[in-house]
């Protein structure tokens, strides 16, 4: 009777053992759930947060985007009131065939004139 007392003295205590054993298991599986769970809203917080962010970012692109097109049109339509090169080399034709710069200077004038009144002095 001795023996089989402490059989189920020992049973007992291993029962107990593995009881506290599955309890500590219990209750570090609930923490690793509880830190799993606050990182999870955590996490979707800073995604909120983040997505938030990118759309004020993209209504911005979205702006620039557009101003940019805006300018590029009116470049465009713009351009079409400027000067072609053909028509800039047909003026420079033209005033390379008068060659200011060969005409007289207003020093050149005066000296001329000078000249000619100092002949018709004399």
């Amino acid at each position: 009777m001795a023996k089989e007392q402490a059989e189920s003295s020992d049973y007992a205590y291993d029962a107990l053992g593995k009881l506290r054993d599955l309890e500590e298991k219990q209750n570090l599986t609930r923490d690793r759930v509880l830190l799993i769970g606050k990182n999870l809203i955590d996490s979707r917080e800073n995604t909120k947060q983040e997505i938030g962010e990118l759309k004020i970012e993209l209504d911005s692109l979205k702006k620039e985007f557009t101003r940019l097109r805006d300018t590029v049109q009116n470049i465009l339509e713009e351009s079409v009131e400027f000067a072609r090169k053909a028509e800039l080399e047909s003026v420079k034709k033209q005033l390379d065939l008068f060659s200011p710069l060969e005409l007289a200077s207003h020093s050149d004038v005066e000296k001329i004139i000078k000249k000619h009144k100092d002949k018709q002095s004399a």
